[in-house]
């Protein structure tokens, strides 16, 4: 099967985020990282001038932001954005993973604080709003894959506390990676190929799998009906999938490792012909003309020339 995704957002496919690096003099490297929460934690009422994800990888989470509540259990996420008084807490010990960014690249920002704790006014000058395209309002759901998605945090956190400057730098892919994963929506919805493509495929890794041991004894015919069709069904789907038979593929196969082995040794024709699994060097020789129209001697010859 393949995976294969309706078409994102228009603005999904318009963003450049780019991680938030903390102001001067910051107590940590970035502001990018993972949180253990004891029971009935809280955290102040505030206000940040970025924006932040939040992924709560344990525990049971509720988030008010101004007049809003949400509600976040194991394995979901939500945005904050910027400029909008709100309150986190929990009732139960748990872990969350954070992340501020900005929707596009910004200038830096070094004395842009980080947040603002009410009652104190926050500093509108320095805010930094989502672009016109990042629809408004809060995003915030089920996290659908969260192997990968804490796995790209925990990436994302490394490299953004890393002082290799171009681990910085690349840590922007992880996380543009990170927020298609969360708001792409349906980015792992799986549609099964046609199952003569699946059938095909298949064919196609036994095959490879048996010339990489050249002494294999059983007979194609065999190992394929091992795929639980008849060889009659499997070469028909192969040749409609790849253009020539199972046969035919083996046989391409061991005509191009043969031009190999002429090309750069000194291997006589009949051991070559062995080396490919032909033990007849005259049908070898027979064969290779038909794909090359040259003898291996003369192509051989050509070569050198």
């Amino acid at each position: 099967m393949i995976y294969m995704n309706p078409s994102p957002p228009h603005w999904l496919q318009m963003i450049s985020p780019c991680p938030s690096f903390p102001p001067a003099g910051y107590s940590t490297k970035s502001l990018c990282n993972g949180n253990r929460t004891p029971k009935n934690w809280v955290e102040p009422k505030r206000v940040i001038y970025d924006h932040e994800i939040m992924l709560f990888r344990q525990g049971t989470y509720r988030t008010q932001i101004e007049d809003e509540v949400f509600h976040s259990p194991q394995n979901s996420f939500i945005i904050i954005p910027p400029n909008r008084w709100h309150i986190s807490s929990n009732m139960d010990k748990g872990y969350i993973h954070y992340a501020h960014f900005d929707w596009q690249y910004r200038q830096p920002h070094p004395d842009t604080p980080v947040m603002t704790f009410f009652p104190a006014r926050p500093q509108r000058h320095c805010l930094r709003p989502a672009p016109n395209m990042i629809p408004k309002r809060i995003f915030h759901g089920p996290i659908r894959s969260p192997a990968a998605v804490y796995d790209l945090a925990e990436k994302l956190s490394l490299m953004l506390c890393s002082d290799n400057a171009h681990k910085q730098l690349a840590s922007r892919g992880v996380l543009l990676e990170l927020l298609i994963h969360l708001l792409d929506p349906q980015p792992h919805q799986e549609t099964h190929q046609p199952r003569q493509k699946e059938l095909a495929h298949a064919v196609r890794n036994l095959l490879d799998q048996t010339m990489s041991q050249p002494k294999q004894s059983l007979s194609i015919r065999t190992l394929l009906e091992n795929l639980g069709q008849s060889y009659e069904h499997l070469a028909r789907v192969f040749r409609q999938q790849y253009g020539l038979t199972p046969m035919g593929y083996i046989q391409s196969i061991r005509i191009e490792r043969a031009k190999h082995l002429l090309q750069h040794t000194e291997m006589k024709v009949l051991a070559i012909a062995e080396a490919v699994g032909y033990q007849d060097a005259a049908y070898f020789t027979q064969l290779f003309k038909r794909h090359t129209h040259l003898s291996p001697g003369k192509f051989r010859q050509r070569f050198q020339t």
